[in-house]
């Protein structure tokens, strides 16, 4: 066998255990059919679990907090008198893109005080989220 099918057949082989790796799994919104070969990757189910504590700059704890999802309208934590944020949602993951839903949230304050701050999921989870006062609002 010549060295030119060899490296054909061994190109063959690897795609097509790299396709087996990822039968079945569903790209968002099913725009690339081929994961293999896309920028994002395979997309798996995954659980996404986020918990961080929001402070303002005198290491208080915020309580009120809302987090929303990137994107997003409607929060899906709030956190608590000791600053606690936690939530778990469903969403898919990938190696290239990370999380379909909830790559960045944003933290805002219903009351004006604090400024609204947009944060990476992965960067601050377990982390101390620190909230700067705003100019304006009410104090």
């Amino acid at each position: 066998m010549s060295s030119a099918r060899t490296v054909a057949l061994v190109i063959v082989m690897l795609v097509g255990l790299s396709l087996i790796g990822c039968a079945g799994q569903q790209e968002v919104d099913e725009v690339v059919t081929d994961c293999v070969r896309s920028f994002c990757g395979c997309w798996t189910d995954a659980k996404l679990s986020y918990g961080a504590t929001v402070v303002d700059e005198d290491d208080q704890p915020i309580a009120g907090v809302e987090v929303v999802c990137g994107g997003e309208t409607e929060p899906v934590a709030q956190s608590d008198e000791a600053g606690l944020v936690r939530f778990s949602i469903e969403t898919q993951h990938s190696p290239g893109c990370h999380y379909a839903r909830c790559n960045n949230l944003v933290m805002r304050h219903a009351s004006g005080v604090y400024a609204e701050l947009t944060v990476s999921t992965t960067a601050t989870d377990t982390q101390r989220v620190v909230l700067a006062r705003s100019g304006g609002g009410l104090r």
